[in-house]
């Protein structure tokens, strides 16, 4: 009878963290209703959309290369719903259940890890490592972040799985996570180089025969050429092997290895910035325990030596966690090593974060669990606070153009509440001051549900807000596109249903032919052509649509010469006209 009423309670909480999270994601879903991260959610729309049979191939060929693990997921979306902002509201609807999946993944994984905790601590933690900000924020746009983050999720539950216990079943699953991670994004190289050292070091652990190891490299290398052959196609077909179709296209080869060396060596000064800045990022993100895992985990590892015993206590697994953690950071740092129109480029933290959900876990079992090891953690996390949290304010206020909270959303709510850099940072310094001494002070508490209590409701409370206020920069986006997109659209898809449209191109203002998108997204069984300035004169003279740039002063002269053109629509978007029988 106690074992179905704790059966019960279990089930309770996990329902009630579905719902909590399901409201977190979709708490706005009413203003989601299409794209507005512009080239990274149309590239990954564009794959579907092709294959169920739409045509935006002039506007796919300006956008950057996306690779297609992610886009298979939108092809039923479009095949079964009936309009763009349902298509979107699914696509929402998808990320929701990746991070839910997530959350059984990381609870499921804790109670291999930890089995003498209790699956309600297990259920709880798992929840906060799953309403970590950033993920709430990236869950409201259609793009790779929340399935990034599933996948290392998956790859962690069965590397746990592998490491207690080989199978067969187990060991290719976990490739094919790897592959198919990779074909999801290439920065997932990060994730795909630390599941292959874990499985390696799995195999060595079981003392598998040797021909495992050509084994696990012949699949990874297979999946990789097929991954690759794909790519190839879409460039061609879709792309049109454009010169935008070069961007994001990144390949194992000889020429990206250079390519990303010379990052390292040739801007050494601004590598080491990125990655003293990241560094501050997950310390405040991971509300300053971060360090805990790794001195405990290091700790461990003299302990096992001292031993003689590499494998106990699921050690694998915890290299594992810690490798993904530090390859996806650093793939990140080099990437973002200096983007002088960023503001953000040095708390940029979008390519790495989904390594991290593992890590957070840890940290937080760890600050329950072990008073030395927080300690020691706490005291690393408040003295590289103090040396750097001003080396990090000179350098975001010192660099150009905006700072992007969508891909920096732990500091950019903070940015997002002030509105102002100086008393960002200055309300940042005091929320660390009171988590340093809450969770230093909590290490002499000697009422252990006091101190569950204390972190679970703390790390709650922390992560709530600031996501809250991380994704009110993507709505204030959207708010202002709204109002520039939805009545011309209305327009052009009722009064204008039978007219042509095109699109005027000028590289000088925007080589990605970024703003007719949004419009290509909303019209999609409408496509939207792309011509050069010198070819208006060669367009039909009626039945025709035309967006130009604002800027574009010798687009907007033709239109304004021909006698039969209107402007229609005037935003700092596009100026667009409708053409009926122009003459010159």
């Amino acid at each position: 009878m106690k074992a179905d009423v704790n059966k019960v309670k279990n089930l309770s909480i996990h329902v009630i963290i579905i719902i909590i999270i399901t409201g977190l994601c979709c708490i706005h879903i009413r203003a989601l209703d299409y794209i507005f991260i512009i080239n990274d959610e149309f590239g990954y729309w564009a794959h579907a959309i092709s294959t169920a049979g739409y045509d935006w191939k002039d506007l796919i060929s300006q956008t950057p290369y996306y690779a297609w693990g992610y886009s298979i997921w939108l092809i039923p979306i479009i095949a079964l719903l009936p309009s763009p902002g349902l298509w979107y509201k699914a696509a929402i609807g998808l990320n929701v259940l990746f991070l839910i999946f997530s959350y059984f993944l990381c609870y499921q994984s804790g109670r291999r890890l930890f089995r003498n905790a209790d699956d309600k601590l297990m259920a709880l933690v798992s929840f906060l490592v799953i309403i970590y900000p950033s993920n709430i924020v990236y869950a409201q746009a259609a793009w790779t972040e929340s399935l990034s983050y599933m996948l290392v999720w998956l790859e962690t539950y069965l590397i746990v799985r592998l490491d207690e216990n080989f199978s067969n079943k187990y060991f290719v699953g976990a490739l094919w996570v790897l592959i198919y991670a990779y074909a999801v994004h290439n920065r997932n190289i990060g994730a795909v180089a630390a599941g292959i050292i874990a499985l390696s070091l799995v195999l060595i652990k079981h003392k598998k025969k040797f021909w495992y190891f050509p084994v696990l490299f012949l699949i990874m290398l297979v999946g990789y050429q097929g991954i690759d052959m794909v790519k190839n196609y879409q460039i061609q077909a879709l792309w049109s092997n454009s010169k935008a179709s070069g961007m994001n296209n990144v390949s194992l080869n000889a020429a990206t290895i250079t390519q990303y060396s010379s990052r390292i060596f040739e801007h050494t000064g601004h590598f080491l910035i990125s990655l003293f800045g990241k560094y501050i990022y997950l310390l405040i993100g991971t509300e300053l325990t971060l360090p805990i895992v790794i001195y405990k985990v290091f700790k461990d590892s003299i302990s096992n030596i001292k031993d003689r015993d590499w494998w106990q206590d699921y050690y694998i697994s915890k290299i594992w966690i810690l490798l993904v953690a530090a390859f996806m950071y650093g793939i990140c740092a080099i990437q973002m090593s200096y983007w002088p129109a960023r503001q953000d480029y040095v708390v940029y933290a979008r390519y790495m974060e989904n390594g991290f959900g593992p890590i957070l876990f840890l940290a937080i079992i760890y600050c329950i669990m072990y008073i030395r090891e927080t300690r020691a953690g706490l005291l690393i996390s408040g003295g590289s606070i103090l040396i750097g949290i001003l080396p990090v304010y000179y350098w975001v206020t010192h660099a150009s153009g905006i700072f992007n909270t969508i891909c920096s959303p732990v500091i950019g709510a903070f940015y997002q509440a002030m509105n102002s850099m100086p008393k960002a940072f200055g309300l940042l310094v005091i929320v660390l001051t009171i988590v340093f001494v809450v969770l230093f002070g909590i290490t002499f508490c000697r009422d252990k549900k006091i101190k569950i209590s204390v972190v679970l409701v703390g790390f709650a409370l922390v992560y709530c807000v600031t996501g809250h206020y991380g994704g009110r920069y993507a709505l204030g986006i959207r708010d202002m596109i709204d109002q520039k997109t939805v009545p011309l659209v209305e327009k052009i898809s009722d009064d204008l249903k039978d007219y042509d449209i095109y699109y005027v191109r000028n590289d000088a203002l925007d080589s990605t032919c970024m703003h007719p998108k949004y419009f290509q997204f909303l019209i999609p069984d409408r496509t939207i052509h792309v011509v050069l300035g010198e070819e208006l004169e060669q367009l039909p003279d009626e039945n025709v649509i035309i967006m130009v740039e604002p800027e574009d002063e010798e687009a907007v002269g033709y239109c304004e010469r021909n006698m039969g053109a209107e402007l229609i629509d005037e935003t700092w978007l596009l100026r667009v006209y409708s053409m009926e029988g122009c003459e010159e």
